[in-house]
């Protein structure tokens, strides 16, 4: 049986399978998930199954510091064509995944809710206490592209490392201020060619996890978006205006794409909660002129590359709101 067909079963076995029965997926589930679920869910090319599944497999390995580097010599990653990237981009993709669960202790759950054997789904990783924790919730959401869950972007965690790559540093953040965390999914959503059920958008997919986790939660919410990620929280936000007023604290937009949400609610919301930064040559904080009619602030991260998310430094964020 496929490591896809075992996770459904896994899942299956709980009392009641998904994100409605929160943490009922246990850490065992992701031990079950392999390339085999990436490859049939994602229905990558052929060239792409004729490569290992894991990174050891590929002969890589995450060294203590976060870097990529070939486990034969300590060197660092050497580019070998598109289809051996895109394949090593799977098996990085997994361990990120497998990250999540295993070091920062995140649940993961699947949308559809109620996943049938054989169907196609994506995973949404959250922390055991989302629907008790009181004191906040960090929810990250990445940009466009080939980046999954937990990932600002993928070519950054192969030649750069972990650290600014990942979401990992975030999420441990956010844990040990005693936070829960909710990590988004909005690019994983088309599989086999079909749309994932309850999540075949990315807003449908960010609809279902607020509907389902985000707006039954206890804590307020603290949320950061990078690059498109910031028009998959525009559009939440104006598709449920008034709980995203309610419950939502603070945004920190990283380098976002979005266009100014058209709700007046939202638009307050924005221009009193969200600041979006970006990058640049100028001095960290620098208030600069938001990108078209954001809404939200702008400031400077102090970096002029675009992949150094760490310089958006999350301790700003609980500081963002004006009346904090």
């Amino acid at each position: 049986m496929s490591t896809y067909g075992v996770l459904l079963l896994a899942m299956a076995a709980t009392a009641a399978t998904g994100i409605d029965s929160v943490g009922a997926p246990a850490n065992e589930v992701m031990e079950d998930v392999g390339m085999d679920c990436l490859d049939e869910a994602d229905g990558s090319g052929a060239a792409v199954e004729l490569y290992p599944a894991t990174l050891s497999g590929f002969g890589y390995a995450f060294d203590n510091h976060g870097q990529l580097r070939r486990t034969s010599d300590g060197s660092a990653f050497v580019f070998q064509g598109q289809d051996h990237y895109e394949a090593l981009g799977q098996a990085v993709t997994q361990h990120v995944y497998e990250l999540m669960v295993d070091e920062a202790d995140l649940l993961a759950a699947p949308v559809p809710l109620d996943p049938h054997p054989g169907e196609p789904i994506t995973l949404v990783f959250y922390s055991e206490d989302v629907l008790t924790n009181t004191k906040g919730l960090l929810v990250l959401c990445n940009g466009a592209g080939a980046v999954r869950a937990g990932q600002w972007a993928r070519s950054v965690i192969i030649n750069q490392g972990l650290g600014p790559g990942s979401m990992l540093s975030y999420i441990q953040w956010a844990i040990s201020l005693g936070w829960a965390v909710v990590v988004l999914n909005p690019n994983d959503v088309h599989k086999q060619g079909k749309p994932v059920r309850q999540g075949g958008s990315y807003l449908e997919h960010a609809q279902t996890v607020w509907d389902h986790l985000l707006a039954r939660a206890q804590a307020p919410i603290y949320i950061v978006a990078h690059s498109f990620g910031g028009t998959v929280i525009t559009h939440l936000a104006e598709s449920r205006a008034d709980a995203f007023q309610d419950k939502v604290k603070s945004i920190a937009f990283t380098d976002s794409v979005h266009t100014a949400p058209s709700d007046p609610v939202v638009q307050a919301v924005f221009q009193d909660r969200a600041i979006n930064f970006v990058s640049s040559s100028l001095p960290l904080g620098t208030a600069m002129k938001p990108a078209g009619k954001q809404k939200a602030r702008t400031t400077n991260t102090g970096k002029a590359r675009a992949s150094n998310h760490q310089t958006t430094a999350p301790r700003q964020i609980p500081r963002m709101n004006k009346n904090t």
